[in-house]
Formats: C-alpha cells, sequence, structure tokens
C-alpha cells in the first residue's frame, strides 16, 4: 500500500513569534474551551463565512465556520489544523481564514454519496476554490486518508466530516488520535446522520480517560411542510448547523 507522507510544516520566527500572543498548549491556557460557546450564540462576525459559503458552494453553516475559525486561532501555532472530508474546501478555507497556521485537508472523493460525474465536479471544485483564494498556510492531499502519515506534525484541531457511518467516522478519529496534540479540540460534523454520533460514541469508550464532549446539537435539516415558509426560509438562511455537530476536548494521557 502505497503511504503519503506529510512532511512537518514549519514556520518562520516572525511568523510564531506573532501568533504566540494566543499560545495554548494545555487546557488551562487554551482560550476555546472557555469561549466557544459565545461563537455558538452570537450570530456575529458571521458575515464573511456566509460570502466564502457561498463562493465555495460549502455545505456547512456559517456559525460552524465561524467556530472552526475561532478553535484555529486558540490552538498552539506549532500545531496544524486537519480534516479528513474537505469536498469543496469551505470548512479548510474558514480555519485558515486570518491566520497563520498552517491547515491541511484531506479528501479522495470516494463517498458512497458520490456519482461518478458529482465525483469529479467536486473535485474540480475545490481545486479551483483552493486556487483562487491561494492561502499560503492551506495545503492539501487527495488521498485515502488512511494511506496518509503525517511526519512531524501534530494536530491541535481535528474535523472529521468524511463518509458518513458509524464505522467510518469511528476510524477517522482513530486514524487521528496517533497524531493529536497532548492538547487538542476534535469536531464531528454532521452527528445527526446515517448513524455517525455512533462513530463518536465508540470513540469516546474506547479513550474515556483522554476525551470528555464539550458540546453537542443534533439538528436534521428542515423539510418543507415540516414548519411554515417563512421560518423554513430563517433556518435555512442562518443554520447553527445543517446536520448536527459536536465538539470534543482531547486531553494525551502519558
Amino acid at each position: 500500500m502505497r503511504a503519503v507522507v506529510i512532511r512537518g510544516h514549519r514556520m518562520n520566527a516572525q511568523m510564531l513569534e506573532k501568533d504566540m500572543d494566543l499560545t495554548t498548549g494545555s487546557a488551562n491556557k487554551n482560550p476555546f474551551k472557555y469561549g466557544y460557546f459565545n461563537s455558538v450564540c452570537s450570530d456575529q462576525g458571521e458575515a464573511e463565512f456566509a460570502a466564502i459559503r457561498v463562493m465555495t458552494c460549502g455545505l456547512s453553516s456559517q456559525k460552524f465556520g465561524k467556530i472552526i475559525n475561532y478553535a484555529v486561532k486558540c490552538m498552539d501555532p506549532r500545531n496544524i489544523y486537519c480534516e479528513i472530508g474537505t469536498f469543496t474546501g469551505y470548512t479548510l478555507l474558514c480555519a485558515a481564514l486570518h491566520n497563520s497556521r498552517q491547515c491541511l485537508g484531506i479528501d479522495n472523493f470516494s463517498s458512497t454519496f458520490y456519482s461518478p460525474e458529482t465525483a469529479k465536479n467536486v473535485r474540480a471544485r475545490v481545486h479551483a476554490n483552493l486556487g483562487h483564494f491561494s492561502f499560503p498556510n492551506v495545503s492539501f492531499v487527495e488521498e485515502d486518508y488512511k494511506k496518509v502519515a503525517l511526519d512531524g506534525d501534530r494536530i491541535g484541531v481535528f474535523l472529521v466530516d468524511a463518509e458518513h457511518t458509524r464505522e467510518e467516522c469511528f476510524n477517522c478519529l482513530e486514524w487521528g488520535h496517533r497524531y493529536l496534540a497532548p492538547y487538542a479540540i476534535v469536531f464531528v460534523d454532521d452527528i445527526s446522520a446515517c448513524g455517525v454520533y455512533g462513530g463518536v460514541e465508540d470513540w469516546m469508550a474506547l479513550h474515556p480517560s483522554e476525551v470528555r464532549e464539550l458540546f453537542k446539537v443534533h439538528v436534521h435539516y428542515p423539510q418543507t411542510g415540516d414548519i411554515d415558509d417563512d421560518e423554513l426560509g430563517r433556518q435555512r438562511a442562518n443554520p447553527v448547523s445543517y446536520n448536527g455537530f459536536c465538539i470534543l476536548e482531547f486531553t494525551r494521557k502519558k
């Protein structure tokens, strides 16, 4: 099996010094766990993420993009952001916005939800989107994540948004476990769909002393007929999430 090795990212001294104002190497120092709920409860600062969402044809909400961006800004600048399931690049670009943290996306467009034509279109779209924004701190690997190895990097913020099954959610989380920093924030998107949250529960049960849940919201994308048209429009225009998400706090035990 061919392995793709991602060599450790290097930050120059000026970039590192610039970012050390949010030094966050431990749970006690990381401001995300104390401030994320304000991002959940407020729409402030979401306009820019809404614009990126429209431009990239992203499927996650602008609020989700804003929360990921906040987590990345709060993480130790020596760590990286990593996501499995990049789709058209929306969350990857949100993570990298207005900071110099290194952000890595992994996707091979092999979801069983994709037809060959859809996979072709999504592949073309993500490359076009990443090329259009040209963020210097963004890297993308088109490969099965199981064949990707990180050499020297530690993941400070990890997003799982890959194949929506219980088994694959668990497998993604377990792949990431070996690369997580001593303290990390983990997001899992679409937990209300297709048994995904069962994979989260399985992973937490496997690592009970290292993982705890900070936040969880189950949301089912509203369907026409469930509610009146005005409320349907409001929910679709600015939802918390389209199929739920959870935030996990990881602290590695020695």
